[in-house]
């Protein structure tokens, strides 16, 4: 059965082959938040039957579901009843990824399908419009495809191209897709890129205890890229100004600093700022941490 939100309902009947009337003491189900039971009379008379009306609201799901509804009553022999409704439900459409993301000629390229699932007698399921947040472009890549599938469904798809620049500054992206469709039917997609930075510094992190000694440290700023030059360093745990990286560019600056924990704040996060030449990424930073230091015992003072 195909999922569109829809809320199914479905009659049991529950029958009393004792001699006695049975009283109905309360009702349950497994997944309240989307099923429930119609109203019930007090007692099922003796040899007599009553309907019992459920409903279950299928939302956004899919697969095999099964919801449980319990009736309890007072008979000492059937305490309660445990009624099931199952049923199988397949989504009324999605967005797929048809291959990786590859470079083409000047930026890169990703192709997404999305498809649609309706019944027969239902119209107006085709993709019609496709778009996607700047700086990506976004267009169909042909017409829509129909074929039959299980359940006496129809399915449709159709293929999106999306292409985008190659991304010049290191860092994360991600533009939102939005496909419509004929019926109004509106799927996302989220097309996610980035590039990762070729300059790395190690290490990348410290932790210092408040009232420890100075010290020094030596961290190593090095790029897989063109060879490069640190113009400044920003050291705020220490008033003396750090010694030079080495003369020219290099791919490769190892540089100690003095770092006084008694410089920082309460329980401070610090960053070593390193500044380099470079167009794409101008600075790298370590962070250093700042902890009370444990006592005896292993606690915080």
């Amino acid at each position: 059965m195909l999922s569109e939100g829809q809320a199914l309902e479905h009659t049991f009947r529950l029958a009393n082959a004792s001699d006695r009337p049975l009283r109905i003491t309360g009702t349950s189900t497994l997944v309240p938040c989307c099923s429930s039971l119609g109203a019930l009379p007090e007692t099922i008379p003796a040899g007599g039957s009553i309907e019992v009306p459920a409903t279950f609201r299928t939302g956004d799901r899919v697969g095999q579901v099964r919801v449980e509804f319990s009736i309890r009553t007072d008979s000492p022999g059937r305490l309660a009843w445990v009624l099931e409704l199952s049923v199988d439900l397949v989504s009324r459409g999605e967005i797929r990824p048809v291959e990786s993301p590859a470079s083409g000629s000047g930026g890169i390229h990703w192709a997404r399908r999305v498809t649609r699932r309706r019944r027969p007698d239902q119209g107006g399921a085709e993709p019609t419009e496709v778009e996607v947040e700047a700086p990506l472009k976004a267009s169909f890549s042909g017409p829509s495809r129909r074929r039959g599938v299980a359940g006496g469904l129809i399915e449709i798809a159709r293929d999106v191209e999306i292409t985008g620049p190659q991304a010049k500054v290191p860092g994360h992206h991600a533009s939102s897709l939005v496909v419509r469709c004929a019926d109004g039917a509106i799927f996302k997609d989220i097309i996610a890129w980035g590039l990762e930075s070729s300059l790395k510094i190690v290490p990348p992190g410290l932790v210092l205890y408040r009232g420890g000694p100075k010290s020094t440290k030596t961290f190593e700023v090095a790029t897989t890229g063109p060879p490069f030059q640190i113009t400044a360093v920003v050291n705020p745990l220490s008033d003396r100004p750090a010694p030079s990286p080495g003369v020219g560019p290099m791919r490769s600056h190892r540089i100690g600093l003095e770092l006084d924990p008694s410089r920082a704040s309460d329980r401070a996060m610090v960053p070593i700022v390193f500044r380099t030449d470079l167009a794409d990424q101008p600075e790298v930073s370590a962070s250093v941490l700042i902890l009370d230091r444990p006592d005896a015992n292993g606690g915080a003072p």
